[in-house]
């Protein structure tokens, strides 16, 4: 009797165990087209929350940068638990890792955020441009523009 407790109850802790995981293996795969070039690299930017979205890759939730090749990108931000997202990228052409501006405040590299809603004369909004995981992969299309 208490070896069928005792393997019911292995059975029960792997079962939680590999559902938890898996939660925890959600990933989002972002694929950034429309870069004038392949000069420089792709900075993106992971968001879990309103703050710092779109320009704060200090107070992003994960940031990379990755090259830029036949002028788009891919990147994979993995390891997320179900929850809300919004990504914004940066086409960082001279690899400063800024968005570089003009004097009137208008960016000279190309830019994104997911659900590609940027507006003519503002930053995208984190409520613009937010999205739901859930414990299923997501695969994400962003467009820069310049």
């Amino acid at each position: 009797m208490k070896i069928l407790n005792l393997s019911t109850a292995l059975i029960t802790i792997v079962a939680l165990l590999s559902f938890t995981q898996k939660d925890a293996d959600t990933k989002i795969t972002v694929t950034v087209t429309g870069f004038k070039n392949s000069k420089g690299n792709c900075i993106a930017n992971l968001y879990d929350k309103s703050e710092g979205f779109p320009n704060s890759s200090k107070l992003a939730y994960k940031s990379t940068a990755v090259k830029i090749v036949n002028n788009s990108a891919q990147i994979v931000f993995d390891n997320l638990k179900p929850g809300t997202y919004a990504v914004s990228v940066l086409h960082d052409s001279n690899s400063d890792g800024v968005l570089n501006k003009n004097i009137l405040g208008i960016p000279k590299e190309g830019y994104g955020a997911s659900n590609n809603i940027l507006p003519s004369l503002s930053s995208p909004k984190f409520e613009d441009s937010k999205f739901e995981i859930s414990s299923q992969d997501k695969p994400l299309s962003i467009k820069v523009k310049y």
